[in-house]
């Protein structure tokens, strides 16, 4: 369905594109530009989940989120992105920018929770066929949430060895939530659906990182702005 296809490509990188943007300029979020696309982005999208629900074969069809486990998984996975993507831009310009490191070894300070989050995902699977979603997603989401609240209070003072081990939980807690929340998601849907909550999931993931690093860079700029105001009184 051609119409679809243009409304779906105006709706996401609508969004994509004017979240992308708030991150740039000194306007930030009150930028013309930046307005511009997301409402372009808000609109398309409206105008084709109406279209898909109207159509017998749509190009995605949106009543997968008819299953609320699925809907569950999405929000979910949408989150779980949204932290990934924002901590592996924050965290390099912090420890290149703050603690005046080189990008080597900034990436080797990340290294460890990347090869960690990697390792896991097998053993969160048969975790995940052993004892169900709920034992893994709720102490996953605890874990994240402790872990990002220990984050907002690192300093140029922090030493090397509390990122890493911040980082390490990080990516720990990512694992026990995203894979078991993605499949338990998917697992809730008929057999037809499959195709469908598997496009959905996979979009979802890209908006979810374009929107997770535009409002990290957009707090990190307001935070520069404030401590610098602080400084130059």
């Amino acid at each position: 369905d051609v119409l679809s296809v243009v409304l779906s490509t105006l709706g996401f990188g609508g969004v994509v594109f004017g979240f992308s943007s708030a991150g740039e300029g000194p306007e930030g979020w009150s930028s013309p530009k930046v307005i511009f696309f997301i409402l372009v982005g808000i609109v398309s999208l409206v105008l084709f989940c109406l279209r898909q629900l109207k159509m017998e074969q749509p190009m995605i069809n949106l009543r997968a989120f008819r299953y609320p486990m699925f809907t569950v998984g999405v929000v979910l996975v949408f989150i779980c992105m949204m932290v990934i993507l924002s901590s592996m831009l924050l965290l390099p310009l912090y420890l290149q920018g703050g603690m005046v490191l080189s990008a080597f070894i900034a990436g080797l300070i990340l290294l460890p929770g990347g090869v960690i989050n990697g390792l896991l995902s097998p053993v969160m699977g048969r975790l995940f066929d052993k004892y169900g979603p709920k034992w893994l997603v709720i102490p996953g989401l605890v874990i994240v949430a402790a872990v990002l609240w220990f984050l907002s209070g690192v300093t140029t003072a922090s030493t090397i060895a509390l990122i890493v081990t911040l980082h390490i939980f990080l990516m720990i807690g990512i694992a026990m939530v995203m894979m078991p929340a993605q499949t338990n998601g998917l697992n809730e849907l008929p057999k037809q659906y499959y195709p469908d909550g598997t496009a959905i999931m996979n979009t979802l993931q890209q908006v979810a990182g374009a929107i997770g690093t535009a409002v990290a860079v957009s707090i990190m700029s307001a935070g520069q702005e404030d401590y610098l105001g602080t400084v130059e009184n």
